[in-house]
């Protein structure tokens, strides 16, 4: 089974309970994701897509919910409720449902290999049938993050 690409997922912040403050104290990131957007748009500079990116985005086959909602890394006001809890599919990426919002209010520019699979569907996400149990390759997203940030730093 070929994986699915991941783009768009972010590192998260690790806090830890302190008894003494009585209080959740930051303290390093979770393993797993390095990627932020802030770098990526500082980097690359803000992109501007036309609609047919951004309804790619929101119009993708459900690949997997969750009880949790995201938050944007921004923190520019978004209700969380608006970056939702989901991951969208292609059949060949993989995406948080906030990717969208990312692309919209924070211009953030995405990988061209990605944009080229938009071009090649006209736009439209095509139907497929996805095993919810697919793996996901967080190698190529880690990676293209790598270069553009080591590129541009």
């Amino acid at each position: 089974m070929t994986p699915l690409r991941a783009i768009g997922f972010w590192r998260v912040p690790r806090h830890e309970w302190r008894a003494d403050t009585q209080d959740h104290v930051y303290v390093g990131w979770e393993a797993g994701w390095t990627a932020y957007p802030q770098a990526i748009v500082a980097a690359l500079g803000p992109a501007n897509y036309d609609i047919s990116v951004r309804s790619y985005l929101r119009n993708a086959q459900l690949f997997e919910a969750y009880r949790g909602l995201s938050y944007c890394r921004f923190k520019c006001g978004v209700s969380n409720q608006d970056m939702g809890c989901r991951e969208f599919t292609d059949g060949i990426w993989v995406w948080p449902e906030g990717l969208v919002h990312y692309v919209e209010r924070h211009q953030l520019p995405l990988p061209q290999e990605f944009l080229e699979t938009i071009a090649e569907n006209s736009g439209c996400p095509p139907n497929c049938n996805v095993d919810p149990d697919a793996p996901v390759d967080r190698e190529f997203w880690e990676a293209w993050f790598a270069r553009v940030t080591a590129a541009h730093g």
